[in-house]
């Protein structure tokens, strides 16, 4: 049978505005086959995730649903944000983190909201006002509630907070790959601006930080 492969990741990976066959999983199928690998591999980038949210997507469906041969996971700098302002793993007094439900996050309030809402309400001014509200009171486009840092938090504050969540995350990783024989591969998603000197001190750091913990990941 072809090896089943599934790459993970936010819209670097989903391919945010370029075509199906211009996505970067699309390229890695045809580079394996060109190399004579039998592989199919499928395109579970959805963009708009952080860290949290790919995470709970391979524990809880990927991997039981699928039970691919492997995961390519894919990271990139815009996890330190999206990973606070879409939180939904908390750190617990045990220093272990405990999974929060999506409904404390206002963007999936929204779009809950949204779905069982009815057509006519939908076109109201009322209603779009309480669809912006929280990000108003917030002064962010999402927010989880009791787990994401209040605006104003340092940036520092902001990557130690993601890089602590991110080992957690990779340990547990590795015991799901272990239990259920598939391997699991990270990688940290090339972005252009990384090799342009405008790019700001402030993303090579985060960019050097994310691959040593990858890198000391065991993955």
């Amino acid at each position: 049978p072809a090896l089943s492969v599934v790459m993970v990741g936010d819209s670097f990976t989903f391919g945010e505005g370029v075509k199906n066959n211009e996505a970067y999983p699309f390229h890695v199928e045809r580079l394996l086959q060109e190399k004579g690998i039998d592989a199919i591999v499928y395109n579970a980038g959805v963009a708009g995730y952080g860290a949290d949210q790919e995470f709970v997507y391979i524990k809880d469906y990927i991997i039981p649903l699928h039970r691919p041969a492997m995961i390519v996971w894919n990271f990139n700098i815009n996890d330190v944000v999206d990973s606070n302002e879409a939180c939904l793993f908390r750190k617990n007094i045990s220093n272990s983190y405990t999974q929060l439900p999506a409904w404390r996050n206002t963007l999936f309030l929204s779009g809950f909201i949204i779905k069982h809402s009815p057509e006519w309400l939908r076109q109201t001014a009322l209603f779009d006002l309480a669809l912006r509200l929280p990000s108003i009171v917030t002064r962010k486009e999402r927010y989880t509630l009791g787990c994401t840092l209040p605006e104003g938090t340092a940036h520092d504050k902001l990557t130690s907070s993601l890089l602590d969540k991110l080992r957690y995350f990779l340990s547990q990783a590795q015991l799901l790959a272990r239990k259920n024989n598939l391997q699991i591969v990270t990688t940290l998603v090339p972005f252009q601006l990384y090799y342009d000197s405008a790019i700001s001190n402030q993303d090579v750091g985060d960019y050097h930080k994310l691959r040593s913990v990858l890198n000391n990941s065991g993955l």
